[in-house]
């Protein structure tokens, strides 16, 4: 962890050594290609269905880029935005700190998640009401999408009856296959789940705004502006969505 005079020093010569890192690069390189190197976070849902993919059509076009990407909490990935571990991570909400800029990219409504058969009695409206005594599944209270799925209850005076917690999203779809019991999650994360079906939510708390950050103080790189541009074209299809 970097102390405060760290983190200021890093804030001052970060954009200069980034540029001679690209310079260096550059002199090195006989292509046309873009050539660097880059370090992406991002949550679990985001990183399958917006970073990987528009990762790897860039990795198609320039080969001589080196691109690692990380999975982490959005808390985590913070943290290390600001201790200079990770280049650019895409998060599901607005944090505010002159340390760091951040574009939108789109807004996500929470779904309920199952099979055709377990949904086929929810109204074209559904809210979280509408689930009744149907037994749910849902992230644990670390994350902040199941907090807000609280705030949701708190705000309709409804209790759910939620019967398994999880840590993944990823588990959380492995619930909804095995068609006994529903959860509330991301729609976008049942992408490649043919048997899974999602309908949003409504509630004035059951959303969220997916968002790429990056450092103030961070040297601009081409790959850095060639990945910010694919993740915009990646991310349109869930604005369309959305």
């Amino acid at each position: 962890m970097l102390t405060a005079f760290g983190l200021e020093l890093l804030e001052r010569v970060e954009p200069m050594v980034g540029n001679l890192d690209e310079e260096l690069l550059k002199l090195r390189n006989t292509s046309r290609n873009i050539v660097s190197k880059l370090n992406i976070g991002a949550t679990n849902t985001y990183l399958k269905a917006i970073v990987l993919p528009a990762c790897l059509q860039l990795l198609d076009e320039h080969s001589d880029l080196q691109i690692n990407l990380k999975d982490a909490p959005a808390k985590q990935l913070i943290e290390d935005l600001n201790q200079g571990l990770i280049d650019m991570a895409i998060l599901p909400e607005v944090y505010q700190t002159d340390k760091l800029r951040h574009q939108f990219l789109f807004k996500e409504q929470f779904c309920v998640i199952g099979t055709k058969l377990m949904l086929r009695h929810l109204p074209k409206n559904t809210r979280l009401r509408s689930l009744g005594e149907q037994p749910v599944a849902l992230l644990d209270k670390n994350f902040l999408m199941r907090q807000k799925i609280e705030y949701q209850c708190k705000s309709e005076g409804i209790q759910l009856h939620t019967v398994l917690e999880l840590s993944a999203m990823s588990d959380l779809l492995d619930v909804a296959k095995a068609g006994k019991i529903v959860v509330i999650g991301s729609g976008i994360a049942c992408r490649g789940y043919p048997e899974l079906i999602a309908k949003e939510v409504s509630g004035e708390h059951l959303s969220r705004d997916a968002t790429l950050y990056w450092r103030t103080s961070a040297h601009q790189t081409e790959l850095m502006k060639a990945v910010k541009e694919r993740l915009v074209v990646a991310s349109r299809p869930f604005s369309k969505i959305s």
